[in-house]
């Protein structure tokens, strides 16, 4: 490891660690289950005591909530599991961070909330290391680039949205991010295995790997076509089997997926009508910088393809996920940051290229602001 590296993550992993110290020994008075947004409205877990645990009042709860149930029953043995999750077949198919989670805690309730945070922490330090290595492998990034665009990591917001409130959204970033570093290494057999686990954390990848496995059957890159295909089947089994086997609950499509751009001008509908004041203001910052990050990535692509066509082929099963989303997705910033950190990250790890370098550069500092204004908000 390099010294430009070595000070990357370490500069990471302190600010996190002040961050989560911060929040566990202050705002959730060393409660640990406070990083999961715990309500009273749904269920708890069966392994939880109400008693033991940092409970928000008046709330329904968040992801992180349903992500920790899993995680203390993976196999969803106890049917009181099953109830506390306000949509079992969603939930149930993006395994990989609960089970990782359980695996780490050796089931042990108590071990397993620490390890699920533990897991968000390494793997926001992850993608520090990841985009640093990145940079310093590129010969067109300047040696003051590949000094400071892997800090532009810490500025994007949905990676503490994630950490906060202990969704899987880093895990997959992470995972698919470390396919995307270490395909450029031509070491496809490991970039398979972390694509295939990135699919298994959030469903949405498959879509980017079956653009793959397209590109490759027309470049006629069979070693390449063989790995992808290899990487996708773990996931389809497992979102087969959870379909055939959980009755409960619903694939999450018809409530989050709806006609082109129709959920975007409802969104900007509601800023506009909704005035520019308070909390507003943020949500509009948010969801702007967003559809800026869109925008460039896609323009970008038709400048840049060849330079880094995996990543730019990459952003457009996002960037269509955006064009479809419905306003259960685009309704709250804390909900379509995470979902869209990736639009963020191939967005960073294009900055380096001299067409809309300076462009994607400043929307990343842009967006360092609002992270800094969200977590401030959340911790005091």
């Amino acid at each position: 490891m390099n010294k430009e590296t070595l000070v990357h993550i370490s500069i990471a992993f302190a600010l996190v660690s002040i961050l989560v110290s911060m929040l566990y020994f202050i705002k959730y008075d060393r409660q640990i289950t406070g990083f999961f947004r715990i309500g009273d409205v749904l269920p708890v877990s069966p392994f939880l005591s109400k008693s033991s645990i940092y409970i928000n009042e008046g709330e329904v709860g968040y992801d992180g909530q349903q992500f920790l149930t899993i995680a203390l029953d993976p196999a969803l043995n106890n049917s009181e599991s099953i109830r506390a999750l306000d949509n079992p077949r969603y939930r149930y198919r993006r395994i990989m961070y609960p089970f990782l989670g359980y695996f780490i805690g050796f089931g042990k309730p108590i071990i397993v909330s620490y390890a699920l945070v533990g897991i968000n922490i390494f793997c926001i330090v992850s993608l520090v290391f990841l985009s640093s290595i990145f940079m310093m492998r590129e010969k067109e990034a300047t040696k003051k680039q590949k000094w400071l665009l892997p800090f532009l990591t810490l500025a994007i917001t949905g990676i503490w949205v994630s950490l906060f409130l202990s969704t899987a959204d880093l895990l997959g970033t992470t995972l698919f991010l470390g396919g995307l570093v270490i395909l450029k290494q031509d070491k496809n057999a490991i970039a398979a295995l972390c694509f295939g686990l990135a699919c298994l954390t959030r469903e949405t990848y498959l879509a980017v790997i079956i653009m793959f496995i397209i590109l490759n059957l027309l470049e006629s890159r069979w070693k390449s076509l063989l790995y992808n295909s290899a990487a996708i089947i773990p996931s389809l089994f497992w979102n087969i089997f959870v379909i055939i086997n959980l009755s409960g609950g619903t694939t999450g499509i018809r409530e989050n997926i709806g006609l082109p751009f129709v959920g975007v001008i409802e969104k900007i509908q509601s800023i506009i009508l909704g005035g520019f004041f308070g909390k507003k203001i943020f949500e509009s910052f948010c969801f702007f910088t967003l559809l800026a990050a869109a925008f460039l990535i896609i323009v970008s692509s038709f400048h840049n393809w060849n330079k880094n066509k995996t990543i730019y082929l990459s952003a457009f099963p996002f960037i269509a996920l955006l064009i479809l989303s419905k306003m259960q997705i685009l309704n709250y910033h804390v909900n379509y940051l995470r979902v869209f950190v990736d639009i963020f990250m191939l967005n960073l790890l294009t900055s380096h290229e001299s067409t809309f370098s300076i462009h994607k550069i400043t929307l990343l500092s842009i967006c360092g602001v609002g992270s800094l204004a969200y977590a401030t908000n959340y911790i005091l």
